[in-house]
């Protein structure tokens, strides 16, 4: 179904316009204006998809670790030189959060691995087990060495 509604033409500007025209003795053109016509979209189903997300495994995300906050105000921040120290707002027995694209996905705590820091996670946010704490030995990506038999 198509609307089609007349446009008014403001006829100053279309005077103007003429006089300013070398083709001034031409008739003026008519606008008509009407709604776009889109065909109708229908669901369309792709081979495979079963709402596996195995396809997007291979996608890169930047991961970071934020060890804690703190909000200054510009003139203070501007100040910090080599040396200055800033307090953040989290206690040292706090866990971290790790965070991927801005959310936070896990908590753990921070170790030590090969002379590099690492983290240990202890909990893994909105999991499919409803949310809860992980025990770290369940997490297939340790950056922990494994222990030594005997040890346990």
């Amino acid at each position: 179904m198509t609307d089609e509604v007349e446009t008014p033409v403001d006829t100053t500007a279309a005077a103007q316009a003429e006089q300013e025209s070398p083709d001034a003795g031409e008739a003026e053109e008519e606008i008509l204006a009407h709604r776009a016509e889109f065909p109708l979209m229908e669901p369309h189903r792709v081979a495979n998809a079963s709402g596996s997300l195995s396809r997007f495994f291979d996608v890169t995300v930047t991961v970071s670790v934020e060890l804690g906050r703190v909000t200054l105000p510009i003139g203070e921040l501007v100040k910090l030189g080599k040396g200055s120290v800033i307090e953040l707002e989290r206690d040292v027995d706090q866990p971290v959060d790790l965070v991927a694209q801005g959310v936070r996905l896990a908590r753990g705590e921070v170790i030590v691995v090969n002379d590099h820091y690492a983290i240990r996670i202890d909990e893994i946010e909105g999991s499919e087990h409803g949310g809860g704490r992980r025990a770290a030995s369940s997490i297939k990506r340790s950056t922990s060495p494994p222990p030594s038999p005997g040890s346990e």
